[in-house]
């Protein structure tokens, strides 16, 4: 009797998911900082308690982390029907199961792998490179400990917010111009787009 295969497509899912908590791991502990109803996902410095220094969200790695799932997942099903990994209990039709290690391609699995790799440089960045927002301005920090250890010093500053003249904040990040002959600024959106337009409208 020949047993029949989970459709890789159910593979699809549940490697996605488990790629997915992987890299959405435990958000760093908050502080809360307001702005009207609205409770913004950030620390704050010990001494300036209105300097919010915004979480990290991380839909693009985990959008990155999703597509290399979907480029490897078809690589790694392309061998005999009868070596393919089958549930037992499952009674669906034969094939598009998972094959063993040894009947898998590098290089049709390197794109998918690529992208794995992307996605957790991404991730890491997100996670140590993190927008600060004061009442005066815009900057960046740079994060490798505790959120608690950071201080004003280690604020690198953007832009003033006297020296913005109209900014947006989107899906696809924040995007500044500058009144000074200085360069525009573009910020991709590794924190929540909602808390960063709340401050931004608040404070500019």
């Amino acid at each position: 009797m020949v047993r029949k295969s989970i459709p890789l497509s159910s593979h699809v899912s549940v490697f996605s998911l488990i790629v997915m908590l992987f890299i959405l791991q435990s958000l760093p502990v908050t502080k809360a900082l307001s702005v009207g109803k609205r409770v913004i996902k950030c620390t704050t410095l010990p001494n300036n308690p209105n300097t919010a220094i915004l979480s990290p969200v991380y839909n693009i790695p985990t959008l990155t982390a999703f597509i290399g799932a979907q480029a490897t997942l078809p690589s790694l099903g392309k061998c005999p029907v009868d070596v393919q990994y089958q549930v037992p209990w499952y009674n669906g039709n034969a094939g598009n199961g998972l094959c063993p290690p040894g009947y898998w391609n590098l290089s049709s699995l390197l794109p998918g792998l690529v992208l794995f790799g992307i996605a957790l440089i991404l991730r890491n960045y997100a996670c140590n490179n993190r927008l600060v927002v004061s009442d005066s301005s815009l900057g960046m920090i740079s994060i490798n400990g505790d959120d608690n250890d950071a201080t004003e010093n280690d604020v690198k500053t953007l832009v003033n917010f006297s020296d913005i003249e109209e900014w947006s904040c989107s899906a696809v990040g924040l995007r500044i111009k500058c009144k000074t002959n200085a360069d525009d600024v573009y910020l991709p959106p590794f924190w929540s787009v909602k808390d960063v337009e709340a401050l931004l409208n608040d404070r500019i």
